[in-house]
């Protein structure tokens, strides 16, 4: 049975996708229990342990097509064996002095600090308490300007050479509106959408060419056609498809952002009092009015209220 061709290509097909999920550097203590662990041992490499959490790890990473085949004991054996590989590997990379190489030792630290930091915002957002209703709606009052949802337009356009070309095709669409898709397919310069019908889909203010925003938003009809409109692409002739008017999202459809919002914003303001109060020397002297910018719109003081941050 191990021979089947078609096992062996699942098999195949599995080790390709774990080796695709893990290209990166691998701390070798992200391979190994610390012995306190319940979770049973199917295999022990030198002093280390690959467990059977380790092996469900792993199998947890396949895409969901492929989920059912994380209880087959061939496919099971496969990542046991992977495993292994990396262990033994990452064991002679130690015994070669390559884990304290400056270079290695900041790649190792750097993937130590994500993977911690990683973890303690899962802790942070995992007990953060959802905001109360009033609070929700309150936001929602003060930033509806956020919530609301451009006007958009659905439209398609024929991009053509020169001016005379393009009168020569609106002529034609005058005649036949009805021909524009098969227009556009013919004639069209635009490649990326003439096999559609030179179909744009929707799309706001502010995307396109200026001249080619005024005309299309100028169309007061689904099924109206512009006149040729030059841009610096060329002459277009644009049909309109469909409109849609601004509108506000209601706060039933907005509350669930509002509470992403709202919990990141607890997070910063977490995050701020930790690096006011952590014990911090800079090379360069700073002054203490300076405010420390960090990814993701984190801002802070330095000593913004005297009190510690909360563990």
């Amino acid at each position: 049975m191990n021979n089947h061709p078609i096992r062996r290509f699942a098999c195949t097909m599995i080790l390709l996708a774990l080796a695709a999920c893990n290209d990166d550097v691998v701390d070798i203590d992200q391979l190994v229990s610390d012995g306190g662990s319940d979770s049973p041992t199917v295999a022990r490499v030198g002093n280390e342990l690959i467990l059977v959490s380790d092996v469900d790890a792993e199998l947890a990473n396949l895409p969901p097509s492929m989920q059912h085949l994380a209880n087959s004991p061939e496919v099971r054996r496969k990542v046991e064996e992977l495993l292994v590989r990396r262990v033994v590997l990452a064991q002679q990379a130690v015994m070669q002095g390559l884990d304290i190489k400056p270079e290695v030792h900041a790649q190792i630290q750097r993937m130590r600090n994500d993977i911690l930091i990683n973890a303690l915002k899962s802790q942070f957002f995992n007990n953060q308490p959802i905001p109360d209703e009033d609070k929700l709606r309150a936001y929602y009052e003060q930033h509806k300007a956020d919530f609301t949802l451009p006007e958009q337009l659905h439209a398609a356009h024929i991009l053509l050479h020169d001016e005379q070309e393009a009168k020569d095709i609106a002529a034609k669409l005058k005649a036949d509106p009805s021909q524009f898709s098969a227009l556009a397919a013919r004639y069209s310069l635009d490649d990326s959408n003439k096999a559609r019908g030179g179909d744009l889909n929707w799309f706001p203010r502010g995307i396109m060419d200026k001249a080619f925003e005024e005309a299309a938003f100028a169309l007061k009809h689904d099924g109206d056609l512009s006149k040729p409109v030059k841009t610096d692409s060329g002459w277009h002739i644009i049909l309109r498809k469909g409109y849609k008017p601004a509108e506000v999202q209601s706060f039933a459809d907005a509350r669930r952002e509002i509470i992403h919002i709202l919990q990141h914003q607890a997070f910063e303001d977490w995050v701020n009092k930790l690096i006011s109060h952590a014990d911090i020397h800079y090379a360069k002297q700073h002054h203490p009015e300076d405010i420390i910018r960090l990814p993701e719109g984190i801002r802070t003081r330095a000593g913004d209220d005297g009190q510690l941050p909360p563990s």
